[in-house]
């Protein structure tokens, strides 16, 4: 979670809540890497990625 009285973590929770675009990585079961481009809406405490 974020402490919000700490200078970076209000950084980081306005940057969450103006960004609207992330992006979501993960590992294939292949073991390949695998990136893309998602729309994302933080609450300030969940993540609803659109994809």
């Amino acid at each position: 979670m974020l402490d919000l009285t700490k200078t970076q973590d209000a950084h980081i929770d306005q940057r969450l809540r103006s960004d609207v675009m992330i992006w979501l990585n993960s590992v294939r079961a292949d073991g390949r890497p695998h990136s893309a481009a998602v729309w994302f809406l933080w609450d300030g405490s969940a993540f609803l990625i659109f994809s």
